[in-house]
């Protein structure tokens, strides 16, 4: 199924990307006080690794659905079986090589406990504490059962995202059906499943990202020219973004019971100031930011394996040459991290990602045509 990218929402998957190792990086070392300081306030928007997975379901939903809305006559000619090829091909070959790349760094590389300035925290140290035998990385292989269902002490720890995913959007054409139908009684039943706990929250996302995708249209319209309207939409989205950074839990709980998610809340908001506003969509068009968003998806994967197999050895080599400054270490930590994420994640991208989207195409061509002629 052909596509018609939107770049500046991919953009925005590139920031989100970018905000999840800058999470994982704090996350993982110990930070300067000033990042202590804002650590609980909205200002962690940077570094808001659970607000950007939040915004990655919304995307999807937004995305996958789009083609749908926008193309009714594909609504009637769904092929599952083609889509369900195509969307394993697009996720499964690039996380199955990082999952590798993380067994053999874990075997060999991996020191946990080593001393060293910044100081690797406490929880970090739980990360990569299991045995990771050949018939393990065989197992976490498998995104459709999960296992070991703890993801802390998986091989590539983000990677539940993955699992989530990849169900939820194989259901993205179906649902697509029923809502472009009876949009009411998709939100009914989409409720009801959310009621029944057959799903989790973060199909509330990609219910979101449906929904705007569905009304996109009307929403720029109701908009349009509202700009004080716009300014305190983004005003209410930094703030529930944030949200699991400065508001209590026990006021977070309540909401969670009458299926509201906070942080999704925001995520959608900030989709939607994005798809209406032109002067938003063309900084996020930018060729920098546009790479980002490219690579995003081997950014999102590889980063991790960095922090905890490569960092604790760059840190003992400069602490041994003297630099022992935990401000200036981590800044090379971080700076170090992101251009070594980003130079595998493009070499991934062009020698993994679009050669297996070309295969998964040839397969499900090939696989799709012989059940017809059958």
């Amino acid at each position: 199924m052909a596509t018609t990218r939107l770049v500046y929402l991919d953009s925005l998957r590139g920031l989100a990307a970018l905000s999840v190792v800058f999470g994982h990086y704090w996350g993982s070392y110990s930070s300067p006080e000033f990042i202590k300081a804002i650590d609980s306030t909205p200002l962690s928007f940077f570094y808001n690794g659970s607000g950007a997975v939040s915004l990655f379901f919304v995307l999807s939903g937004y995305v996958i659905s789009k083609n749908y809305f926008k193309n009714p006559e594909k609504l009637e000619q769904i092929n599952f079986i083609d889509y369900f090829i195509k969307r394993c091909f697009r996720i499964l070959p690039l996380f199955i090589f990082c999952l590798l790349i993380s067994f053999i760094l874990v075997n060999n590389l991996h020191t946990p406990n080593l001393q060293t300035i910044p100081l690797e925290i406490e929880r970090s140290n739980r990360l990569w504490s299991d045995v990771y035998s050949f018939k393990r990385l065989v197992l976490e292989s498998n995104l459709f059962s999960y296992f070991p269902k703890d993801g802390g002490i998986r091989l590539l720890p983000q990677d539940w995202t993955l699992s989530i995913e990849l169900i939820l959007s194989l259901f993205i054409p179906f649902f697509c059906l029923i809502f472009k139908k009876k949009p009411i009684s998709f939100i009914l039943l989409a409720l009801f499943m959310l009621f029944m706990k057959q799903f989790n929250f973060y199909f509330f996302g990609f219910l979101i990202g449906m929904s705007l995708s569905y009304y996109t249209k009307a929403i720029r319209t109701y908009l349009q020219e509202k700009t004080i309207l716009k300014i305190l939409l983004a005003l209410v989205a930094l703030l529930l973004y944030t949200s699991k950074s400065w508001i209590p839990n026990q006021f977070l709980y309540p909401l969670k019971l009458v299926l509201i998610d906070p942080t999704t809340v925001g995520a959608s908001l900030i989709i939607l100031i994005v798809i209406t506003s032109s002067k938003i969509q063309k900084i996020l068009s930018i060729k920098y930011l546009s790479f980002i968003g490219e690579i995003s998806y081997g950014i999102y994967l590889v980063h991790y394996f960095i922090i905890l197999a490569i960092l604790p050895h760059l840190y003992h080599f400069l602490n041994t040459i003297g630099l022992n400054y935990i401000g200036i270490n981590n800044s090379i930590g971080i700076l170090f991290t992101l251009i070594v994420s980003i130079l595998i994640s493009k070499i991934t991208y062009n020698y993994i990602e679009l050669p297996f989207v070309k295969i998964g195409k040839l397969v499900s061509k090939s696989i799709t045509k012989r059940i017809m002629i059958k």
